[in-house]
């Protein structure tokens, strides 16, 4: 970190932090917080209405400190690590992004950014580029601290950039005045060396140059918490600073070191405000420049505000406000922003405090809202609309009186709810009625551990009256605040009590109509009556606890219980017959418990599956014994090591068949766990299915075959590398027929098994028809027949047999009729498709014959010579042989040839004198050549000479 030297701007903000202190010295002194924690805000006295006062809390909520956790430079790692382990903990931090980061390879991108905005975390701005600020001109330095803010809040939703951090911690004056007019706060870099590491106080001296503590490779976890300790120990604001999140990077901390120090983080949420950087900077501006007024439009409303000097509506942040409102302010009403918002109060120096939270321009209102408890009486027996009746079947024995006591508020009473007893209605308690005395008794709870006084509390009171009384009743009831129950009936005046007559006698023969019936029905016989009237039935519910779980009354001997009754347990059915006087008889009951049989287990599991997106799971089990609809409950697992993960709880009615949405993992084992539970709860066994999914690679696709050229009995298949991920190689098969292959899992010869996408064959026939399949084998050696691709090929025969050898030619003795004749003769072919021999002759040399006509088509392997007939004698003739196979293939080139000339012998010799004759006739012969030679060369001489003459004539 580089401190700047203290120039005119610190002198001046010195001098006017004094005359602030010396202000606050001299003027009045705050009322009391009554223990809250607050710091005093330098403004005006505060007149509060009379028993009210109010001050605002350091931090939110009245903790003892803030903790904010900062991140710089807006790395991958951070939005990819840290903030959803931060979101899953419910702590919500500030990531400082360096805008010029985005969309790199170490960068988060745009919609990394906006998820973590979705999540409630904070984007600061950290530049553009990470330069060092003070070396930048004025136009420079605006891009990177006014543009990176502005490109933030445009590419994120709902964002509005508040806060900054320097890059590496340096600025100067320029920088900071700009940083100023831009943003409410600025985070420098870590601590100095020289300063020991520790919370920033609760009101900074200067919001732009906020010091952080460095969480980074060289400091320890432990270190950490104890800073978090010390800070919920003694206040301030500990501003954490984080770069990397992972193995690698910049000043790197581990994610389970992170992990371990954020959930530290999380379990002192309670002492600790966690809240981003720009919010608890936005409380500090708030609270440290705000103070509390009250006024009361009338005695039961008390209105609250913040007289602030802030002039920016930027800053409508809440704070929380310490408040004592008087001691008979027994329930209260807060109102914040025109809705009524919980609040708890606690009592103390005859004053109730509670904490609320107000935020500039929106008023808290206070509303005094006494509730005072209520008393309903209560039926004894359901639908007799009677609050009270006999409690046996002897008119002249015990009566119970039933109340219903309710408090909003949820208070108990401050005393035992009483009951008044009148016997002769006279209104004076000091009566004794046959031997009973008039009094006031208090009344007992009928279920002791029913003390929800919001929804109700039943209690009763049974007293022995005599036969024919006939009395006023009067109820009473005070909560613990001192305030007194009403009802509509029996407060603050007296009731009259029931006239008394014999009541009919109890119901014989109850009888439990079906066991397998959580909502079951009763008969019994009817009752009659001794005083002629008509009779009902009340009917209660009671488990073996003697806990009631329901009751009716009912003018018929047949009953189906509304309620749900539990299987396994054992319940008392009471009935009652009661006239239409309130004349009840004694109950009689009938024990019995429900019964239910679970449904059978899973006896075994057909998994199949066509890739890892389309699992199927189908239970083998029978039927519900007592047919009882049934659901059916997976629980899905995958092993890492010896280590179960869960990845599937399913359920499902009725249906056996699980078809999961998920994916699983190849070369994967997992364990399934399967039960059947009918609608009662009921369950079977678990069934654990246990497998190893092991899907075999896709289809083979682009299968082709190509023949071996210039090669006898040889093809050539080539097909598509395979998209498989765990790929080991392809497994080749061949069907040595055309025909569909309906059982792929037996060819006629598995050729190999190899990672290359090609296969030559040379193992075939030529001509002959071959079906070939290739399939995809993993790297488990896993493949499925029945996806083979397959393809139908015959192999060509394009190769020609070999060139003929050893070709010879013989002149043949003339006789008198064929005086020019040769033999040609070659080796005979060793090629085993032979069809013919061809014989081709040129003027020219014969070694290439392709596209000429033979001279003679010869069949028949076993020739090895032709006689030439037809050729003039003193030519010169070139011969060559090719044998040519039955399907037409032929050699044409590089051929081996011969060739054959025929002088004719030169005649018989003459005799001597025809001789000398013949030699006259040829020395005339060369004379004469020779005198034209002669006379050639003078005329040629003559010429040359007259034309030299010609032409020194015209020279001249």
């Amino acid at each position: 970190m580089v401190r700047s030297s203290r120039g005119p701007y610190q002198i001046l903000a010195f001098m006017t932090i004094m005359a602030v202190l010396l202000f606050t010295a001299m003027g009045p002194i705050l009322p009391g917080d009554g223990g809250s924690r607050t710091v005093e805000v330098p403004t005006p006295t505060r007149i509060f209405p009379e028993g009210f006062s109010a001050d605002i809390c350091t931090w939110s909520g009245n903790r003892t400190g803030a903790l904010s956790l900062t991140y710089d430079d807006g790395l991958r790692s951070q939005a990819v690590n840290a903030s959803p382990i931060m979101t899953l903990l419910g702590i919500r931090g500030t990531f400082f992004v360096t805008v010029g980061n985005v969309g790199n390879p170490y960068g988060a991108s745009w919609p990394r950014w906006q998820e973590a905005v979705d999540n409630g975390h904070e984007i600061g701005s950290h530049t553009i580029t990470h330069p060092d600020l003070r070396t930048l001109d004025p136009d420079d330095l605006q891009e990177e601290v006014v543009m990176s803010g502005s490109m933030i809040e445009q590419n994120l939703s709902g964002v509005e950039c508040i806060s900054f951090s320097y890059p590496m911690g340096l600025f100067n004056t320029q920088v900071m005045d700009l940083v100023r007019d831009t943003y409410i706060a600025a985070r420098m870099d870590r601590h100095n060396i020289s300063s020991p590491p520790g919370p920033v106080p609760p009101s900074p001296p200067d919001m732009f140059s906020i010091v952080p503590v460095n969480f980074g490779s060289g400091e320890s976890v432990a270190g950490m918490n104890a800073l978090v300790d010390d800070t919920a120990r003694s206040g301030g604001w500990l501003v954490e600073m984080i770069h990397d999140v992972g193995d690698s990077g910049y000043e790197p901390v581990q994610i389970g070191d992170l992990t371990s120090h954020m959930t530290y983080i999380s379990s002192a949420s309670e002492d600790l405000w966690i809240a981003p950087f720009g919010e608890v900077t936005s409380y500090i501006r708030v609270r440290d420049a705000s103070g509390v007024e009250m006024s009361m439009p009338n005695d039961e409303v008390c209105d609250i505000s913040l007289d602030t000097s802030l002039e920016t509506a930027d800053l409508d942040v809440p704070v929380t406000l310490n408040i004592s409102v008087p001691a008979d302010w027994v329930d209260l009403v807060v109102y914040y922003q025109g809705k009524p918002t919980n609040i708890t109060t606690s009592r103390g120096d005859g004053h109730r405090w509670f904490m609320g939270d107000i935020a500039p321009g929106h008023p808290l209102r206070l509303v005094k809202a006494n509730r005072h408890p209520s008393i309903e009486l209560h039926e004894a027996v359901q639908g007799s609309k009677l609050p009270f009746h006999p409690a046996s079947g002897n008119s002249s024995e015990s009566y119970s009186f039933f109340l219903n006591y309710s408090s909003g508020a949820n208070r108990g009473p401050g005393d035992i709810p009483m009951v008044w007893l009148d016997l002769n209605g006279d209104g004076d308690l000091n009566d004794i009625l046959n031997g009973v005395e008039e009094s006031r008794v208090e009344m007992f709870m009928s279920d002791p551990l029913d003390r929800n006084y919001i929804d109700g509390c039943i209690y009763h009171r049974s007293v022995d009256l005599p036969p024919g009384t006939r009395l006023r009743i009067r109820f009473s009831a005070v909560d613990t605040e001192g305030l007194e129950g009403i009802s509509t009936t029996g407060m603050g005046s007296w009731m009259d009590g029931p006239s008394l007559n014999d009541p009919p006698p109890a119901p014989e023969h109850i009888v439990l109509i079906s066991h397998h019936d959580t909502s079951p029905s009763f008969n019994w016989t009817a009752s009659i009556d001794p005083d002629g009237d008509d009779v009902t039935y009340a009917v209660r519910i009671f488990d073996i606890g003697m806990t009631e779980t329901g009751s009716y009354v009912t003018e018929g001997t047949e009953l189906s219980l509304h309620e749900e009754l539990e299987f396994g347990r054992e319940y008392i059915l009471q009935i009652r017959s009661m006239d239409g006087r309130g004349g009840v008889s004694g109950p009689r009951e009938l024990h019995f418990n429900l019964t239910n049989e679970p449904p059978p287990p899973v006896m075994a599991v057909i998994f199949s599956t066509i890739d890892t997106s389309k699992p199927s799971f189908e239970l083998l089990t029978g039927d519900d014994p007592e047919g009882d609809p049934v659901i059916y409950r997976m629980s899905l697992f995958r092993m890492d090591g010896d280590l179960e993960v869960k990845v599937l709880e399913a359920m499902q009615w009725s249906n056996r068949t699980f078809i999961p949405a998920l994916r699983f993992s190849d070369h994967t084992a997992y364990i399934a766990r399967f039960s059947a539970e009918d609608v009662y709860g009921a369950a079977s066994p678990v069934y654990v299915h246990e497998l190893y999914f092991n899907l075999p690679p896709p289809p083979v696709t682009g299968l082709r075959a190509v023949d071996l050229e210039n090669r006898e009995n040889g093809l050539i298949l080539f097909w598509d590398m395979s998209t498989a991920d765990d790929l080991e190689g392809y497994l080749i098969c061949r069907f040595d027929h055309d025909n569909a292959v309906t059982d792929p899992a037996s060819p006629d010869s598995i050729i190999n098994v190899s990672g290359s996408i090609s296969h030559i064959d040379l193992n075939v026939t030529d001509g002959e028809i071959y079906r070939y399949g290739v399939v995809a084998v993993d790297m488990d050696g896993s493949f499925d027949l029945d996806m083979m691709e397959t393809i139908s090929v015959s192999p060509v025969d394009d190769v020609p047999p070999g060139r003929v050898l050893n070709i010879r030619v013989e002149l043949l003795e003339p006789d008198e009729f064929l005086p020019h004749r040769f033999l040609l003769s070659w080796n005979i072919s060793s090629d085993t498709r032979f069809g013919e021999y061809r014989i081709y002759r040129s003027g020219s040399p014969l070694q290439d014959v392709d596209g000429r006509q033979p001279l003679k088509v010869i069949d028949g392997r076993d020739t090895d010579s032709y006689e030439e007939l037809g050729f003039e004698p003193g030519l010169r003739y070139f011969y060559t042989v090719t044998a040519v196979d039955i399907h037409g293939n032929e050699e044409t080139t590089m051929l081996s040839f011969v060739d054959i000339i025929h002088i004719p012998e030169a005649p018989p010799t003459p005799d001597p004198g025809r001789e000398k004759e013949d030699n006259t006739i040829f020395y005339l012969g060369i004379a004469s050549v020779v005198l034209l030679a002669l006379m050639g060369a003078i005329s040629y001489t003559t010429f040359i000479l007259q034309g030299k003459r010609s032409g020194h004539g015209d020279e001249e």
